[in-house]
């Protein structure tokens, strides 16, 4: 635990000296000569000053002119100042305004008031007047302004989540339809499959009715057998649709019966 301990100082100590040594490694800024310090402060006031007292259209019409000639960095910068006008408030004067020289690029910082706030201007012009390497635009908040956003974002923030939690416990629920459903057409497809039912299953299915047969014998004519025959015909087909009235009755035999009628010698 000792050895453990000893090597964790020592960590922490090369860390802190290797942080140390960084940030002393700053930036020195070149010396610029007094005539040339003061025309490049007299002209990036003249130009910050131009840029935030124009109206909407021209503010407008300076970022379509930046977006055609593919100035990417003036072309966000003025879409950010657009954003943050109404913030800001009518422009009122320069507080501030410091110009150093360092890497070869000109570095502007100016602090403006407006009616409402402050404005930190900051801004990267080449040696050669070529073009701006960078700039922007953050207006400066107060304290509660600050916790008052980060409190509107943590609100929306877990706002958005739980919507979502919800609709993916929404989604959930509805998986039990889905099993239903999953079933039914697994029953139909079992139906489908199933072969249909030929004559002969139709015939075991359905119990037969033997019909009572009639000989002809001697001694009775065509005409009395006809009629007997169309009777039990009539009784059986009566039988098969009509319930029969005489079902609690005691029957003697089943139902009608045709019986044969014999000459008595």
């Amino acid at each position: 635990m000792k050895k453990i301990n000893k090597i964790f100082l020592l960590c922490a100590l090369l860390l802190s000296f290797f942080l140390l040594s960084c940030g002393n490694q700053t930036v020195e800024a070149e010396a610029l000569d007094p005539s040339t310090l003061t025309e490049l402060e007299q002209t990036i006031e003249q130009y910050f000053t131009s840029m935030v007292t124009q109206d909407e259209s021209s503010l407008n019409q300076g970022i379509e002119e930046a977006y055609k000639a593919k100035e990417e960095v003036l072309y966000n910068a003025l879409n950010n100042f657009k954003n943050d006008k109404e913030e800001l408030g009518e422009f009122q004067e320069v507080k501030e305004n410091i110009v150093t020289k360092e890497n070869g690029e000109y570095k502007f910082h100016l602090v403006a008031q407006f009616e409402k706030r402050k404005l930190d201007f900051d801004a990267s012009l080449k040696e050669d007047y070529s073009g701006f390497t960078s700039m922007s635009f953050v207006p400066e908040y107060s304290m509660e302004e600050k916790m008052a956003s980060a409190g509107q974002n943590l609100l929306v923030g877990m706002g958005m989540v739980f919507a979502v939690l919800i609709f993916i416990a929404w989604i959930i629920s509805l998986f039990k339809y889905i099993h239903i459903w999953e079933e039914k057409h697994q029953e139909k497809k079992a139906k489908r499959k199933m072969p249909a039912p030929t004559a002969k299953a139709v015939e075991k299915q359905v119990p037969k009715r033997v019909v009572p047969l009639i000989e002809k014998e001697e001694g009775i004519s065509e005409d009395v057998l006809s009629i007997v025959m169309m009777a039990a015909i009539e009784a059986y087909e009566a039988e098969q649709v009509v319930e029969n009235p005489f079902k609690d009755a005691k029957e003697l035999n089943n139902g009608l019966v045709v019986r044969s009628i014999r000459r008595r010698r």
